[in-house]
């Protein structure tokens, strides 16, 4: 038997050049989008710093203080006491709201000028129809939390998309028989209709999309980034967004594949990256801080961190004119500030961005609002103090 020899093939100078065009591009494209969320982060520190203090103050949270004042002595606790003053007035203001919005069952009606059987019926139908997509959405909740949002902070913003998931499971199909067929008699010469054939009932194990419906989502605040004042002035809005774990990640990006969206694979590396320089890192703080709070305690073994960017894109041109900037709208994706692992034009039809924001009262110059929360936060924090000392000198008598 001769000796065969395996052929490497090696790849040529085009393809080496063409390869590293593409990782500087892709560079600039992860450089441009990080720099856009810090600068965008910087802008509105304080006013993210600020959630997290609104947060601890709504839900009754005392702020811990040391006797010591910093010295290196042992000594006593202080008293800290929180007040829910600011949770009912909050809590009360939503409810009302609710009650407005929701107090009628049911809450929305359909009118055709045409009141005959058929005219009725169908609005019948489309009334159940939009009634179920509500209670699948779970809206009256989502619209509470939005409200409670924008009472709380200010503001609100919600992702409004279509979320569609995959599943696989045991699909059975009935037996059916195919439509007739037709065939001639020999006999006499004429086309006749035979029955078609009958396809027996098969069971078989495959994906199928479990869930396809619109989607309405509340983002907190200290999430969003953009570099309007609103959503519908803004060029470009991200969400910084965060995955568990690899699989749920890998789900995320083959469902963007379905719609035709450049992606790119995770590295192995990347499974427990150090995030301490991913863009957003007050995001992230504040996360940790209302775990805390809460007595959870943050974990930052693994995970994804990503900037869903949606907006210009930062380098590409345009096609008919390539001494202009591309101005179509984009939507890619950068985990752990290093990969952009989706990359492709606005899904939607509508082309515009899938959010919508609302502010109570509108700052000038400044995406922020002014709500209950920033209104009662400095009264909130003066109850606290007051009842905090009224419980040290309480102790002390005793």
């Amino acid at each position: 038997m001769a000796d065969t020899a395996l052929m490497v093939i090696e790849p040529t100078e085009d393809e080496e050049s063409t390869s590293a065009a593409e990782a500087r591009e892709h560079e600039k494209i992860v450089a441009a989008i990080n720099k856009k969320i810090t600068d965008a982060e910087e802008r509105n520190r304080e006013h993210n710093l600020e959630y997290a203090v609104i947060k601890r103050l709504y839900r009754g949270l005392p702020n811990k203080r040391d006797l010591r004042d910093g010295r290196s002595e042992p000594g006593k606790t202080r008293a800290s006491v929180a007040n829910l003053e600011l949770f009912r007035c909050i809590e009360s203001v939503t409810s009302g709201q609710d009650a407005v919005l929701h107090g009628d069952d049911p809450n929305i009606e359909f009118y055709d000028p045409d009141l005959d059987d058929q005219s009725s019926e169908s609005m019948y139908h489309t009334k159940k129809l939009v009634m179920k997509g509500h209670d699948d959405m779970d809206l009256r909740t989502q619209l509470v939390n939005a409200m409670r949002s924008r009472n709380l902070y200010g503001r609100v913003t919600v992702e409004v998309c279509w979320e569609r998931k995959y599943r696989w499971k045991t699909v059975v199909t009935p037996e059916t028989e195919e439509p007739p067929v037709e065939a001639v008699d020999p006999a006499t010469g004429q086309i006749m209709l035979q029955p078609g054939p009958v396809v027996p009932e098969s069971t078989e194990y495959r994906e199928v999309i479990d869930v396809d419906r619109p989607s309405f989502k509340v983002i907190p605040p200290w999430r969003v980034y953009m570099d309007g004042e609103s959503v519908s002035t803004s060029t470009w809005v991200a969400v910084k967004r965060h995955w568990s774990s690899r699989e749920e990640l890998e789900d995320w990006i083959e469902n963007a594949k379905q719609y035709g969206m450049k992606t790119r694979p995770l590295d192995d590396e990347m499974g427990t990256a150090d995030r301490s320089e991913t863009p957003g890192e007050v995001a992230k703080t504040i996360g940790d801080q209302i775990q805390k709070q809460v007595g959870v305690q943050a974990d930052d073994k693994g995970g994804y961190d990503g900037i869903d960017f949606w907006g210009y894109h930062p380098t590409a041109k345009d096609p008919n004119n390539p001494k202009k900037k591309d101005r179509r709208m984009y939507r890619i994706c950068v985990v752990n500030g290093v990969k952009a692992i989706v990359e492709g034009l606005n899904p939607y039809w509508h082309g515009r961005f899938p959010f919508l924001d609302s502010r109570e009262i509108p700052e000038e110059e400044t995406a922020e609002g002014l709500g209950a929360g920033q209104m009662l936060k400095i009264s909130q924090q003066l109850v606290n103090a007051d009842e905090s000392l009224l419980t040290e000198m309480a102790r002390f008598v005793a």
